[in-house]
């Protein structure tokens, strides 16, 4: 059985491991026997010392001898210095002994001894038996390393033999180990990559030189497909080549033109440098390098202009120039035609540009300079929103996804953002611009500013709304007369019908009836006077009388009406407050109409005051307040909002209904307010003072 140099190292040195582990087992066996062993015999050493001290304690010294001689045991007695007293027989047994001695006390020494012998056959059969199993085990395991071995390189072996076989040129062989992921299985695997890559750079070869075949036959299809005619030439200016396009335009079939000189066939020679347009790129290989403008000519002797785009090759020593020669009489006619249409676009007013399909700027003309502030060279290149705000984006995405489809756009109205940052209203007219295909390839927009025509339209909607706004408010006030005059007759109807009624019955009466019937033409009468003057004081404020404001001490009018309202009813206590942190100072008001209000309010409070009526005067921010209160019987808050409307009353009391309407238009008219809250009447007036601005005043 053959085994590498490998092999038979691994086998040495697992024999020698093994060997030295089975010495070490070896002994740490013997001396673990052997311990066990001698505890054995140093237990009965323990044992016979401590029957020998209990005998002595017990029989006596001088009876102690015949008494171990009884209990079997092995001892020596010697007397205190060291000679022997009495000698116990051995007992048949020989061997070394273990001995220990027990001190007595009258000062005699007990020697107790115990035969080793069976200990020391014990260890003798031990090392006879490691001395047969350990040989036997480096056996064993000489023989497992060594397959074990064999078995594990076995993979060296294979791939030594693959490698020796693809040397003689044999492939297409794996050695397909298994398991994989040894050392040994990774060679192997590593092996057959390099197998399969191998194959695999052959068929990319063989497919490349398939393909480089396919590319020359596919470069002659071009070259005879080709809408340019294609002419070669060789080092002498021979034509060696020629397509079915130079037929066409040059009029010479390719088998009668093959051989002949190029100057004279395609250029012709009484063209200065026509002999040396062909010569322009050799040894460059760049087609771009030998773009030229040259006159050509045809086989019936007419000449036309052309380009033609010439390079070279170099092949086993041969050069070839080879040449795409193009008619450009159509193309130079188009060209004069865009230079005009190109002339109009840069003088026309609007601003024309053209886009790619991803929103790249094509063109840009004057006017698209002039009126976003962007020229030429920094708008083409840029994207569409260099000019197009965020907001306006997403019309634009919608827009020009029409134009992609085919569609005309037609008068879109956007805003576009200028160099500087001002932005524009402009009209749009986007169109597509299709190719040879009629594919749509580009977008071609036309914008016109229609800022002054967006501000002229906005003027006159301004102008709409405004006479909108002015016959609205006509229409309001013209209901609002109607509603007061039905309120006006309404209430007036009955005071004036009670009063016709009393004046008839006058007519009848006598006496104190008559008095009585006067009284009541009196009563009836100041009712409706009283109706009067509010229904006439609710129309000034309809028509948006004007405050006459004035610096006004809004303290000293609250004190004056508190006293005029003492005199009418002295049975109440008026107090008068100023609260808050800052001083209420003197706000522009009108007397007159704050006065008012608070003659409504107080007359109010003495109408439903038990005993006490309270004013409270604070600056709360932009607004002066005054509360007005009072320790009479308080109704719900739905029902004093009501109080507000016009001819509500909440009691029997004669009253117009028209006093609180009357003090919340008044101070809404300046700027406040007037509502209950938290049984409380508060009157919000503007804090402005003399020399204050207007524009905190509440709404």
């Amino acid at each position: 059985m053959h085994t590498p140099a490998l092999g038979r190292r691994i086998v040495v040195i697992g024999v020698t491991m093994v060997w030295v582990l089975g010495l070490s087992l070896d002994a740490l066996v013997y001396v673990s026997v052997r311990a066990t062993l001698m505890d054995g015999i140093s237990r009965d050493l323990d044992r016979d010392a401590s029957l020998v001290s209990s005998e002595a304690a017990r029989v006596g010294e001088a009876e102690l001898a015949g008494r171990l001689t009884d209990l079997g045991l092995r001892a020596t007695i010697r007397e205190a210095d060291g000679r022997l007293a009495v000698r116990q027989p051995t007992g048949g047994q020989g061997g070394r002994l273990a001995v220990r001695t027990v001190q007595l006390p009258g000062g005699k020494v007990v020697e107790v001894k115990v035969s080793r012998a069976r200990v020391d056959s014990d260890l003798h059969r031990l090392l006879r038996l490691e001395l047969i199993v350990t040989p036997l085990v480096v056996g064993l395991a000489f023989v497992l390393l060594r397959l074990m071995a064999e078995i594990a390189l076995r993979p060296l072996d294979r791939i030594s033999a693959a490698a020796r076989r693809t040397a003689k040129g044999r492939r297409g062989e794996r050695l397909r180990p298994h398991p994989t992921d040894t050392r040994l299985g990774q060679m192997a695997s590593a092996y057959d990559d390099m197998l399969d890559a191998l194959e695999a750079a052959v068929v990319d070869a063989q497919a490349a030189q398939a393909e480089s075949s396919l590319l020359l036959e596919r470069n002659r299809r071009v070259i005879d497909t080709a809408r340019e005619a294609f002419v070669a030439v060789d080092d002498a200016g021979v034509i060696v080549d020629w397509n079915t396009e130079a037929e066409r335009i040059f009029g010479w079939r390719k088998n009668e033109v093959l051989g002949r000189p190029v100057v004279g066939t395609v250029l012709p020679d009484d063209v200065e440098g026509s002999g040396r347009a062909f010569q322009r790129s050799r040894g460059t290989g760049d087609p771009s390098d030998g773009l030229v403008e040259i006159t050509a000519m045809h086989r019936d002797g007419h000449r036309f202009p052309a380009k033609m785009t010439v390079w070279s090759t170099d092949h086993h020593g041969t050069s070839t120039v080879s040449a795409f020669i193009w008619d450009t009489t159509e193309r130079e006619a188009a060209a004069a035609a865009v230079a005009r249409l190109a002339a109009i676009v840069e003088s026309t007013d609007a601003a024309m540009l053209s886009t790619t399909l991803d929103g790249t700027i094509l063109t840009w003309n004057a006017a698209a300079e002039r009126m976003y502030g962007y020229s030429a060279d920094e708008a083409i290149g840029s994207h569409l929103h260099i000019i197009v705000p965020v907001d306006e984006r997403e019309q634009l995405e919608s827009t020009l996804g029409a134009v992609w489809q085919g569609a005309a756009v037609q008068r879109v109205e956007a805003v576009r953002r200028c160099k500087n940052g001002e932005l524009v209203a402009v009209a749009l007219t986007i169109s597509p611009v299709r190719d040879a295909d009629g594919v749509v390839s580009a977008a071609s927009s036309i914008a016109r500013d229609i800022t002054e025509e967006r501000w002229m339209a906005a003027q006159l909607n301004q102008t709409l709304a405004a006479l909108e706004a002015s016959l609205e408010e006509a229409r309001e006030a013209e209901a609002a007369s109607r509603r007061f005059l039905d309120d006006a007759a309404h209430q007036l109807r009955t005071p004036i019908t009670n009063i016709r009624a009393c004046a008839e019955s006058l007519l009848a009466a006598r006496g104190d009836e008559r008095d009585e019937l006067l009284g009541a033409v009196v009563r009836e009468t100041s009712r409706a006077g009283r109706l009067m003057s509010g229904l006439l004081r609710l129309a000034q404020l309809n028509h948006t009388q004007e405050m006459v404001r004035e610096p006004c001490d809004l303290l000293g009018l609250c004190r004056g009406e508190a006293e005029r309202v003492a005199a009418l009813a002295p049975h109440l206590e008026l107090s008068v407050e100023e609260t808050g942190a800052a001083p209420v100072g003197r706000p522009l008001l009108d007397p007159n109409a704050v006065a008012e209000i608070l003659s409504n309010l107080l007359d109010n409070a003495r109408r439903y005051a038990d005993t006490r009526i309270e004013l409270n005067v604070h600056r709360d921010g932009p607004c002066v307040e005054v509360e007005v209160m009072n320790d009479g019987p308080s109704e719900a808050e739905d029902l004093i909002e009501s109080a507000f409307e016009r001819f509500v009353t909440l009691d029997s009391s004669g009253g117009s209904g028209l006093g609180l309407p009357i003090a919340r238009e008044l101070a809404r008219a300046h700027g406040g307010d007037l509502f209950y809250q938290d049984k409380a009447f508060v009157l919000q007036l503007p804090s402005d003072e003399d020399g204050m601005a207007d524009e905190n005043r509440p709404d």
